[in-house]
């Protein structure tokens, strides 16, 4: 734009009336002129090189309606998306299955319960300003019983407990109030670990008491996983705890222990105060939503049984820069004319095939058997003359990997999954040919 704006004031007069202050009025309308010229200017440079067909973007559509395309064994496919938190504008969602109800915060740091099939845009609590992301997450499972209620048989020791006395972190009157603890543990819950990693959590806020410890014991060695010695006043965890703040108080506490752990054990949750100091009748502190399973998770509720979170089952629409890469390269393949040099029967026919695979973007062998005759060589395939061509594709792939992987998924995943070339192979390879395309 400065060089169309140089130009539009060179071809001005001289003198007071035509002013080159960069302020002045007449400056400022001859820099939106510039603009506009500017603007025009690249739409012209631009729209030259859409006709070209190796680097058409706007013209795309035109170029494959005049040879034929888009071609329907490449039509874009959704992509799944990884466990994670993710930018709401970065994850096009294409499909979204859950078969469970799950949790999740709101913007007003409220804890929330997102309904079957429904995709969960959650709030940072200690963040609410900062824009919502999009939570993906694999089954998850809450091995306590009762996690929201104190007040019954499940959890066990010497406690008095006054149910409704705050409002929990969901906004429900289900906080629990305990006052008058003596003894020791003051909290305690078994469960049988089906893992050998475990994640215990639990919605905590200060009443009188602002001292509190949370701990984890095994039952085959009786000594401690890991203690926490939280002090509300300042807001500071044990090592390794994760503390969590939310609004009106609240604190979640979270804690993986990853070693000492062996299937059949039986994991114990306490709660107490530090210094070997138990509270009061007059001390008062208040627990909710308390959790503990093989992995990390968003909050799953209980109550006479374990609860299961079923896994977000989500697809994204692939990446469209990609998707028109793709395209671009069907387009120049359509017009250069690839023809197969099939004139009989020899190898030399394979290696048209190698080369459509490694246009296509794979690493390929072709064979076919052949039968015995003298001069053959050792490892040569032997058989008749039959037809079958024997494709083996090799694919850059990830491999199929425990609790980032899904049922369903393939045993090697990579960007293209195999499917459009060997839907494209049997529609360009002679029909006297039987394709067998192995991936591996």
């Amino acid at each position: 734009m400065d060089k169309f704006w140089q130009a539009l004031t060179y071809l001005l007069p001289s003198g007071f009336a035509w002013p080159r202050d960069p302020n002045s009025t007449l400056m400022r309308v001859m820099r939106a002129l510039a603009g506009a010229l500017s603007d025009l200017h690249e739409f012209t440079r631009l729209t030259a090189y859409q006709w070209q067909p190796h680097q058409t973007v706007t013209r795309l559509a035109e170029w494959e309606e005049a040879t034929g395309l888009p071609d329907a064994c490449f039509a874009p496919t959704p992509e799944s998306v990884a466990p994670g938190s993710y930018d709401v504008g970065a994850v096009p969602i294409a499909t979204f299955t859950r078969a469970t109800p799950a949790t999740y915060y709101d913007r007003t740091g409220t804890l929330k319960t997102a309904p079957i099939d429904a995709p969960r845009y959650s709030y940072n609590p200690s963040n609410l300003s900062a824009a919502p992301l999009l939570l993906i997450e694999d089954a998850a499972t809450n091995l306590l019983r009762y996690s929201e209620r104190f007040d019954n048989p499940a959890w066990t020791g010497s406690l008095t407990r006054t149910a409704n006395a705050d409002t929990a972190p969901d906004g429900s009157l289900t906080a629990n109030l305990i006052a008058g603890i003596s003894g020791v543990p003051v909290l305690i819950q078994s469960v049988v670990a089906t893992a050998t990693s475990m994640n215990y959590s639990i919605y905590t806020k200060k009443g009188t008491r602002s001292i509190a410890r949370f701990l984890l014991r095994n039952s085959t060695t009786a000594t401690n996983f890991a203690a926490l010695s939280f002090n509300y006043e300042v807001g500071v965890g044990g090592s390794g705890w994760t503390v969590e703040a939310l609004p009106d108080g609240w604190f979640r506490l979270s804690y993986t222990q990853t070693t000492g752990i062996a299937v059949g054990n039986v994991v114990t949750c306490y709660a107490g105060c530090t210094g070997g100091a138990e509270l009061t009748p007059a001390d008062t502190w208040m627990l909710w939503g308390a959790q503990l399973g093989p992995v990390a998770s968003s909050y799953i509720t209980t109550t006479g049984s374990p609860a299961t979170r079923a896994a977000d089952i989500c697809t994204r629409f692939p990446d469209q820069a990609k998707v028109d890469a793709l395209r671009r390269k069907l387009l120049l393949s359509r017009l250069r004319g690839p023809v197969l040099a099939y004139t009989d029967s020899s190898p030399s026919c394979t290696d048209a095939i190698v080369a459509i695979c490694a246009w296509l973007g794979y690493v390929a062998t072709v064979q076919y058997n052949t039968p015995f005759r003298c001069g053959q060589r050792v490892g040569q395939r032997l058989g008749a003359l039959d037809g079958n061509l024997y494709v083996t594709v090799t694919i850059q792939s990830t491999q199929f990997r425990v609790a980032l992987s899904r049922v369903g998924d393939r045993l090697l995943q990579g960007q293209l999954n195999g499917g459009e070339l060997a839907c494209y192979l049997k529609r360009v390879v002679p029909a006297r040919y039987q394709l067998n395309v192995i991936f591996v």
